[in-house]
């Protein structure tokens, strides 16, 4: 597996923590779904 640094940039960050900080989305809810569209985890 690649290091998550291949994965998250400067941008990509601001963008999560907006959703959590902004947008009241749980951070485990925009990680895990983050993670599953780039194809490196599967959740139901």
């Amino acid at each position: 597996m690649k290091p998550l640094t291949m994965y998250i940039n400067e941008d990509i960050m601001i963008r999560l923590n907006y959703l959590v900080d902004v947008l009241g989305y749980e951070p485990e809810f925009v990680a895990k779904n983050y993670l599953k569209g780039l194809g490196l985890i599967k959740i139901k």
